[in-house]
């Protein structure tokens, strides 16, 4: 990955990731947007590989922004990173084309696993977010037995 936009309100928050990010990537070129507004204006003008995105800033707070970045940038990888429980929305947020839901509360080395894991496989879930969606699978399947047992 060589391109990667942080997208976050919050300064500290997108230093402490170009930290991590540039530790990890030590040839990535890192830019930065702080409000929703400006994460579109950017992604319009060029192409990125990576866009870090909280997804409670000015001008996008809800799934829609996902759906909306993917219209201009269908081939660009999305990792949420939010401090909004990944239990809670981590998983409407990968159906929605994300490809990794990151809780900012994690350790900064989970960062780099997670932007290690999307450039080697494309995706990345925390072990929290696996054991979700097992259950979300395993659910589905349970619950298509009842309807016909024949399945």
């Amino acid at each position: 990955m060589k391109k990667i936009l942080i997208a976050d309100d919050h300064g500290i928050v997108r230093l402490g990731a170009s930290v991590i990010i540039k530790e990890t990537l030590h040839k990535a070129d890192i830019f930065q947007a702080e409000t929703f507004d400006e994460v579109l204006e950017k992604i319009t003008a060029e192409e990125f590989d990576l866009l870090l995105l909280d997804i409670n800033m000015p001008g996008g707070n809800n799934i829609r922004v996902v759906e909306e970045i993917l219209q201009i940038r269908p081939n660009m990888k999305i990792l949420i990173f939010s401090s909004y429980d990944e239990s809670l929305y981590a998983l409407r947020y990968i159906e929605a084309g994300a490809v990794g839901y990151l809780n900012k509360t994690t350790a900064m080395a989970e960062l780099a696993n997670a932007i290690l894991a999307i450039q080697d496989r494309g995706k990345y879930m925390s072990s929290n977010v696996q054991d979700l969606y097992i259950q979300k699978l395993t659910q589905s399947k349970s619950e298509l037995t009842k309807l016909n047992p024949l399945a």
